[in-house]
C-alpha cells in the first residue's frame, strides 16, 4: 500500500517538474523576409528578442537552412534577451567563411547583467549552415551574446533554428539547478529503496 501511495506521489512530481519546462525552437520559416531594423521578435515566440546592428530576415542559401537571421553592421554580433529564464540554448550558424580571419563563435551567456557561461567552438569555416553550439549546464539566465572572434575584417553572424529551453518565470535563477532527469533517477532510487524494504 505504502509503496503505490509512494509512486503515485512521484509520478506526480515528475509531471510538475516536466510542465515547469518548455523547449522552444524557432527556425523564421514563418517570418516576414526582409532588413528588421535593431531590435526584432521572431513570430515563432515572443519570449525572446533578437538586437544587433542591421538584423535581417531571408534565405541565405547553403548558410542557412531556410529563412535564417543576419546580422550586419558591426563587429557586436547578436543579443538575444529573454522574457524568461532558460537553462539551455543552442543555435545553427553559418556564413563561416573560409577567407576571414574569424576563427571561433563565442556564445555568452547572462543573469541579468551577471555572466554565467561561455561556449567557445571554433568552426570549421566551411560557409555552410552545419555546425550548432550548445549552452547547457550552466544553470538558469536569461540573456546571452553570439558573435564570430573578432577579426580585422567583420563577418555577418547568420544563425538559425535558435532552441531554448523556459524555466518557471517566477523561479530565482539558480546554478546547478537539478535537472528533471536527475528528480527521475533520484525517485527510482527511493522507489527501490521502498521495494527492497519490503521484500527484506
Amino acid at each position: 500500500m505504502f509503496i503505490k501511495k509512494f509512486v503515485s506521489v512521484v509520478s506526480l512530481l515528475l509531471v510538475v517538474s516536466s510542465a515547469n519546462a518548455a523547449l522552444v525552437t524557432l527556425d523564421f520559416e514563418a517570418d516576414l523576409t526582409g532588413t528588421k531594423g535593431a531590435s526584432y521578435s521572431s513570430v515563432d515566440s515572443d519570449l525572446l528578442t533578437f538586437s544587433g546592428e542591421e538584423l535581417s530576415i531571408r534565405d541565405y542559401g547553403h548558410q542557412s537552412i531556410g529563412n535564417a537571421l543576419g546580422v550586419f553592421g558591426a563587429d557586436t554580433g547578436v543579443s538575444l534577451d529573454f522574457s524568461v529564464y532558460v537553462d539551455y540554448l543552442s543555435l545553427v550558424f553559418g556564413n563561416d567563411d573560409p577567407g576571414f580571419p574569424e576563427t571561433t563563435a563565442v556564445l555568452t551567456l547572462f543573469n541579468d547583467a551577471l555572466q554565467v557561461g561561455l561556449v567557445e567552438l571554433v568552426y570549421n569555416k566551411n560557409d555552410i549552415a552545419d555546425e550548432t553550439i550548445i549552452a547547457s549546464g550552466f544553470g538558469s539566465f536569461n540573456r546571452a551574446t553570439f558573435i564570430y572572434e573578432t577579426g580585422t575584417t567583420g563577418l555577418a553572424e547568420v544563425i538559425d533554428n535558435v532552441t531554448f529551453n523556459t524555466v518557471e518565470a517566477d523561479e530565482e535563477p539558480v546554478v546547478g539547478a537539478p535537472a528533471p532527469s536527475s528528480i527521475a533517477l533520484l525517485s527510482l532510487a527511493l522507489i527501490g529503496m521502498g521495494l527492497r524494504r519490503k521484500v527484506n
